[in-house]
Order: structure tokens, then sequence, then C-alpha cells
């Protein structure tokens, strides 16, 4: 988390400049003109910025906290590796961006001709469109994260196992009948979410759920 934190930070370096000189040719005088160009740039920004750092081993937050991103012989990445990395990881942005794409200048024209506050725009407007969008990318981090075994089984420390720790050391450990009942369990619980996510998915706008039309 405190890596992740600050890497967020850090980019906000790196997306500023092309960000400045973007609106400065497009002369862009607000904040809704030309987003979708804007968008563009800095998700090719971004994809060389991890995707160089990457194939080095590690960002200089990753380096920080001694992390570093190898390949199973312990070498660091290679460009499409890295790039396919970089576009998965934005599966997680599908929602939050399909529920963006809904809000529009004129929404935010016509709040200011109803004599809105900024506060109410935000709460009566651009809050009940994010709202699904935001519930349904948590579950959806949460379907991967709670039987996450790859990175957990590196940091986790005692009282702090995560489930796909707990299952990996049972099976290690000698207790496959338990592993076994555990693994069904979360198997159980993975597609209870799915399932609840599906049947909300019918009233959600579309795109919010990645694998509903």
């Amino acid at each position: 988390m405190a890596c992740w934190l600050y890497e967020g930070t850090l980019l906000f370096g790196v997306v500023v400049l092309p960000g400045l000189i973007f609106g400065m040719v497009t002369n862009t005088r607000h904040a809704l003109d030309n987003r979708h160009g804007l968008q563009a740039l800095i998700f090719g920004v971004l994809a060389l910025y991890f995707g160089y750092f990457w194939t080095k081993g590690q960002t200089l937050p990753m380096k920080t906290w001694h992390i570093r991103m190898v390949d199973r012989a312990g070498q660091p990445v290679r460009w499409p590796r890295a790039l396919l990395r970089y576009l998965l990881a934005w599966l997680w942005f599908l929602p939050p961006l399909a529920a963006m794409a809904q809000i529009e200048a004129h929404h935010e024209e016509a709040a200011r001709l109803d004599g809105v506050t900024l506060w109410q725009m935000l709460r009566f407007i651009v809050a009940p469109i994010l709202a699904p969008a935001a519930v349904v990318s948590a579950l959806m981090v949460f379907l991967v994260a709670f039987n996450e075994l790859t990175v957990s089984v590196l940091l986790w420390s005692q009282g702090r196992e995560t489930l796909g720790v707990v299952v990996y050391a049972l099976e290690e450990g000698g207790s496959p009948t338990l592993a076994a009942a555990l693994s069904v369990i979360a198997i159980a619980v993975v597609f209870v979410a799915m399932l609840a996510a599906g049947v909300a998915g019918r009233k959600l706008p579309p795109g919010i759920i990645p694998w509903r039309d």
C-alpha cells in the first residue's frame, strides 16, 4: 500500500508536463474539452513509463520498498509482457471509466444555469452516476484479492495471512482435506459475489459490468 501511494504521488509529476503541453497545443479552456484526447495521451505516457521501468526491474517507489518485477527465471520482464501487464491493470478501471463517459459538459452547464454549488453538483449529479461503478470496481478487486497468493505469500506476517496463504500453508503442512474444504468455501463466496454482480448489472448502465453488454 505504501509503495502504491508513493507511485501514485510520483505519477502526478509524470503526467503534469505532457498534460500541460497538450492543453497549450489544443488551446483547452475547459476541463471537459478535449478530454478524450488528453486521456489517450496520459494512457500512452503511463504505458511508456511503466513499460520502461518494469523492463529495468522496478520503478523508483518499487526500488524504495525493495520490490522487483521479474519473470520465472528471475530476469526483468520484456516489453511485450510489461505492456500486457499494464493493459490488464486497467481492467479494474473499466467500470469507473464507463461511468465517467456518461458525464458530459452539458451536465455542468445545466447545473450552473440552475445556480447549484460545486458540492451540490458532485452530490446530486456526479456521485449518483459514479456510485454504481465504484461499487462494482470494489467488488471486482475483491474477487481477485480474496484468493490472491502471488504477492501475499511474500508479504504476509503471523496473524495477517490472506485466504490464499492459509490454503497454501494447509496444503504444504500436510492438511490437504482442510485446504480443499477452505478452497470450496472460497469458490462459493466468489461465485455468490459474481452472481450478485450479474443480477445487479441488469439495472446498471451498459459497460459498468465488464462481462455484460
